[in-house]
C-alpha cells in the first residue's frame, strides 16, 4: 500500500546514479485454485477448535459459568441507649403551651432523675389541664416495652370494647397510644398520649371543659392537642 506524502520515515537521497538494474526474480509456479481455496478453509477450522478448546466447558462460543458473589448487606446500626431526660417543663413548646394552657401555674416532681413530671394548670375562666410525665429506664428497651404495655393494658381494662379503649398508631417514637375520656357528667374531656422512644417512655395527659357540654365532638381536637404536646418532648430528645 503507497504511503501520502510526509508520512513514514523519508528516504535517504542516493549519492549516486544507479546504473544497473538487479535481476528479475525466477517465477514460482502458481498453486491450483482449488489448493488455495482448501488450505484457507482448513486454517479457518483449525482456529475453530482451538477457539473451541479454550472456552470453559468445551461449548463453542458459550460464555464462562460464573457463580455469582453475594453481596454482604450493610446492619443497621443500633442507636444507643438515653441517659437522661429532657426536662418536661421546658420540653413543651411555648407556642402550645400559650395555646393549650395560656397562663398556666407550673408544678414540677421527681422521683430521682428517671421519673420526672411538670402540671401545668389553668383555672381561670376555663379549666384547662397538662401534664407531662417521663421515665427512663437504664437497664434497656425492655423495660421500656413493658412499662408501655401495661399501661395500655391497663386502659384497655378500665374501658373494654368503647371509644375510651387505647388504640395504637405509628408515628411517633417507636411505639405509641393514645385515648380520649369523657367526664361521666359530660363537662370535661382528657385525652392521653403516650410513646416510648428507645428505652425512654413518656405520657402526655391534656383536660379542658368540653365545649358547649358535647364530649364527642371534642374528641379530634383534644387529641390532637395532646398529639402536639407529645412531639414537642419528643423533639427534646437528643
Amino acid at each position: 500500500m503507497a504511503k501520502g506524502p510526509g508520512i513514514g520515515p523519508k528516504r535517504p537521497a542516493e549519492r549516486f546514479e544507479r546504473v544497473y538494474s538487479p535481476p528479475e526474480r525466477p517465477r514460482m509456479a502458481r498453486r491450483p485454485r482449488g489448493v488455495v481455496l482448501f488450505v484457507g478453509a482448513l486454517a479457518f477450522v483449525l482456529a475453530g477448535g482451538a477457539v473451541f478448546l479454550l472456552l470453559p466447558g468445551g461449548s463453542p462460543g458459550r460464555p464462562p459459568i460464573t457463580t455469582p458473589t453475594a453481596t454482604p448487606t450493610a446492619t443497621p446500626t443500633r442507636k444507643a441507649p438515653f441517659t437522661a431526660l429532657p426536662d418536661p417543663c421546658k420540653a413543651v413548646a411555648r407556642g402550645t403551651l400559650d395555646r393549650l394552657v395560656p397562663g398556666a401555674r407550673q408544678d414540677a416532681s421527681s422521683s430521682g432523675s428517671t421519673d420526672l413530671t411538670c402540671t401545668f394548670t389553668v383555672t381561670k375562666k376555663h379549666y384547662r389541664w397538662l401534664r407531662v410525665d417521663a421515665m427512663l429506664f437504664p437497664a434497656g428497651e425492655a423495660d421500656a416495652r413493658r412499662i408501655l404495655a401495661a399501661s395500655i393494658q391497663e386502659k384497655a381494662v378500665h374501658a373494654p370494647g368503647s371509644a375510651r379503649a387505647p388504640q395504637r398508631f405509628g408515628g411517633l417514637g417507636d411505639e405509641a397510644f393514645r385515648t380520649f375520656e369523657p367526664d361521666e357528667h359530660g363537662g370535661t374531656v382528657t385525652a392521653t398520649v403516650g410513646f416510648r422512644l428507645r428505652n425512654a417512655v413518656v405520657q402526655i395527659r391534656y383536660s379542658e371543659e368540653a365545649p358547649g357540654g358535647a364530649a364527642d365532638s371534642a374528641r379530634a381536637a383534644c387529641l390532637a392537642d395532646a398529639e402536639r404536646a407529645a412531639r414537642d418532648v419528643l423533639a427534646g430528645f437528643r
